[in-house]
């Protein structure tokens, strides 16, 4: 059998016949010291994504009744946060009567205010009923706490690959942290697109950031706000919800990808309305603020934890999620989004009955079918036994 060989390959096979002699002349002239204690790439990926942060609260601003603005710098001098995309979120961990407990606030401050000095982060926190955290933080938390944070992560970001040049945002009360976060990126030239936020609040009290908007909006011509009150009628603003009639009109003819952020109620609604218009998976991205609750009368089981060597037992009820309870006991898992879709709390069921059926949720095939689950959106229909790993 014949076989042709271009010059350049002969010259790569003469290169490989002699590599293992040029191997051993190389080890002998290196220079004989430690291997270093640490790599570049190791030490960019830990700036880019920290397993904890430490921040301290450097401002709160009251923006309307039980709404407050918090920004965070590093809590040592010198330090540095981890960057972001325009549309993430942090999970915030926090100390409160016995229980450690996360939550995940998204990012409003544009990914510039990173690498100004000190550096910021700022979130929009508004109260909820029987909200451990959000009670906390807008009560009892005040300027120089310290707190520990996650690093940045979350789907609803911007992608030139992926999603159109005209974004659709759909913003329900502080669902409107992203888009901010997204208006001042394209005003700082981070980002590149064209941003039409539908914004639907009860009150125009409830409106935030009205006039920022504004001003972006007339400075880069890309970003545009509609406002939408469901509880007050105004003849400046429309009334009612947000429809899909508003999203075609706001679309045009152009094509469009749609975000949308808001409670879980107004996510829900969002996808009947909008089955209509037969989105493209990749075009439609949500995120919750919150997963909805059961309804009925709440019980109480025994919840047996099992975390590497150690066994716990702890009460969990049937009307919050198990992270929910994990927390209250004392026990911090790993978690991040606090709506199904990281995965990052992924835990083993051991046994018991669970009730795991809400819409956005994304688990794997495998995961089902071996009895893994995600505490941050399940609920306990039983008593349970679980596997957990520590955080």
């Amino acid at each position: 059998m014949k076989v042709k060989v271009s010059l350049i390959g002969l010259i790569d096979m003469l290169r490989f016949r002699d590599l293992g002699k040029h191997r051993a002349e190389w080890i002998e002239a290196a220079e004989a010291k430690p291997l270093p204690a640490t790599y570049p790439a190791n030490e960019l990926a830990k700036r880019l994504h920290p397993k904890h942060q430490s921040l301290r609260i450097a401002r709160i601003e009251r923006l309307a009744d039980n709404i407050a603005l918090f920004t965070f710098v590093p809590a040592q001098e010198g330090g540095k946060l981890a960057p972001f995309m325009a549309g993430s979120y942090i999970s915030l961990t926090m100390e409160i009567d016995g229980s450690v407990v996360s939550r995940s606030y998204s990012l409003c401050s544009s990914p510039k205010a990173v690498f100004a000095e000190p550096g910021c982060y700022q979130i929009v926190v508004k109260r909820s009923k029987n909200g451990l955290a959000s009670n906390y933080l807008l009560d009892r938390a005040k300027e120089g706490d310290i707190l520990s944070a996650s690093d940045p992560a979350g789907h609803l970001n911007h992608s030139n690959i992926r999603d159109e040049k005209h974004v659709i945002a759909l913003a329900g009360g502080t669902g409107i942290s992203p888009f901010v976060a997204m208006a001042r990126a394209i005003a700082d030239g981070v980002e590149d697109f064209e941003l039409t936020i539908i914004y639907g609040v009860k009150n125009r009290s409830e409106i935030l950031f009205a006039d920022e908007l504004k001003a972006i909006g007339g400075k880069t011509g890309k970003v545009r706000v509609e406002y939408v009150l469901s509880g007050e009628e105004d003849p400046a603003y429309a009334h009612g919800f947000i429809t899909r009639d508003m999203v075609a009109q706001a679309a045009g003819d152009r094509p469009y990808s749609v975000f949308a952020a808001g409670p879980a109620a107004f996510l829900t609604y969002l996808d009947t309305e909008l089955a209509p218009l037969h989105l493209d998976q990749k075009h439609y991205r949500t995120e919750r603020t919150g997963v909805p609750l059961p309804e009925g009368e709440a019980r109480t089981f025994k919840l047996t934890v099992r975390v590497e060597d150690e066994v716990y037992e702890i009460p969990a009820r049937s009307d919050e999620t198990v992270l929910t309870a994990l927390e209250r006991g004392g026990l911090l898992i790993r978690n991040k989004c606090r709506q199904g879709s990281c995965g990052y709390c992924r835990s083993h069921l051991i046994s018991g009955q669970i009730s795991a059926d809400l819409p956005g949720t994304k688990m794997r095939l495998g995961d089902a079918r071996y009895n893994y689950f995600l505490p941050c959106c399940t609920f306990p229909l039983s008593d349970l036994e679980i596997q957990v790993d520590r955080y």
